[in-house]
């Protein structure tokens, strides 16, 4: 009997091992959180302090969007406290 591939559709990143499945659909997340960041970095060239509302606190979507975001903001651009509301 053949066997079918797996195919994971979901949000975020996949945490189970690649090998498990053939394809998995769903959206980047820290992609994601690296786009907002430029969106911060244009609006604010000469820095800012700001907050971070994260999301549901330790969700892979949340854990994804906040690397993306750190990652990808400008150094003259503070987060001085994080929400997940």
């Amino acid at each position: 009997m053949p066997v079918s591939p797996v195919i994971y559709r979901g949000p975020g990143s996949v945490s189970a091992d690649a090998s498990l499945y053939a394809s998995h659909i769903g959206s980047d997340m820290e992609l994601e959180g690296k786009k907002a960041a430029a969106e911060f970095n244009k609006k604010f060239p000469d820095g800012a302090k700001i907050l971070e509302i994260t999301g549901t606190t330790g969700s892979g979507a949340a854990v994804g969007r906040s690397k993306g975001f750190k990652e990808a903001l400008n150094a003259n651009i503070t987060i001085c406290c994080y929400s997940d509301r």
